[in-house]
């Protein structure tokens, strides 16, 4: 019995801390801007920024990603390029929230 209840308890905290993504689908990147340093106190200091208008993933307004994580230089590359081709692009969020109605972008792809 003692067994059953550390596999169970086991599972349980396993499913708790890996967090999910949620494909927001393909959406155009009509608004996005980057964020320096600042004095507001907001989450989106020093991030890129994008608006998801029409896209398929509820309560899901903005998504984001801080200058300093590894993929940035890539993913703003990405989403400037598919602003200035008017190209649609999957945006792919993890589930994990940080502020109301954003959420960090995991990847992208056209």
């Amino acid at each position: 019995m003692n067994r059953l209840i550390l596999l169970m308890t086991s599972i349980l905290f396993c499913h708790l801390s890996v967090a999910g993504n949620t494909d927001c689908g393909m959406v155009n990147v009509n608004r996005m801007y980057v964020s320096a340093d600042r004095t507001d106190l907001t989450d989106h200091s020093n991030t890129v920024n994008l608006v998801l208008e029409g896209a398929s993933c509820a309560g899901v307004d903005l998504a984001f990603l801080s200058n300093d994580h590894p993929a940035y230089d890539g993913i703003l590359s990405f989403l400037l390029y598919a602003k200035s081709t008017n190209t649609k692009v999957r945006v792919v969020v993890n589930d994990n929230q940080r502020s109301n109605n954003a959420r960090e972008i995991t990847w992208v792809n056209f």
